[in-house]
């Protein structure tokens, strides 16, 4: 357990995703009580990045995925005094008690958390799709900075196998 219910002096606000409207609320949280303890639960490893550059890194019109990243962990945290747990999923919510069921996906650890003012901020999921049924393996979502890495390198991969082909073909 990482916060005892009943023991706490100051408003505790958790929010539950933290790209950009997750960032956005934390920030406005922030900017409306300095006094407020504030959490983001994120379920990947990066934070406050531009999704919509997703396509240009894949293209290679961005090289850098970094380039992306508009605030750092680190950097999110020191600006505006908010805690921020990546790598962490929010697994259940329990409106009754006002708390949360978090799994640390480095560790597996999972523990209950609690708030007074719950912000669920995840996003969109991409649709179930026919690939998944049946194992295709060059079908691809781009919603994270994972998928466009992931994408990226499988784009590259197929390119280096198609010149080397033509590389050593007879043509």
């Amino acid at each position: 357990m990482r916060n005892e219910g009943n023991r706490r002096s100051k408003k505790r606000i958790i929010i539950i995703g933290g790209v950009a409207s997750g960032t956005c609320a934390a920030a406005k949280a922030r900017r409306k009580s300095e006094a407020a303890e504030i959490v983001i639960y994120e379920k990947y490893k990066y934070i406050s990045y531009g999704t919509c550059g997703l396509p240009y890194f894949v293209s290679g019109s961005i090289a850098d995925i970094e380039k992306l990243i508009i605030n750092t962990v680190e950097l999110f945290e020191k600006r505006f005094n908010v805690r921020v747990n990546t790598l962490h999923e929010v697994l259940e919510i329990h409106p009754g008690n006002k708390s949360i069921l978090v799994r640390n996906l480095t560790t597996n650890e999972e523990f209950k958390d609690y708030y007074d003012k719950l912000i669920i901020a995840t996003g969109s999921e991409p649709a179930v799709i026919y690939h998944e049924l049946f194992g295709a393996v060059n079908v691809f979502s781009l919603r994270t900075i994972d998928d466009a890495v992931l994408l990226k390198e499988y784009i590259n991969e197929l390119s280096r196998r198609n010149y080397s082909y033509k590389e050593n073909s007879d043509d």
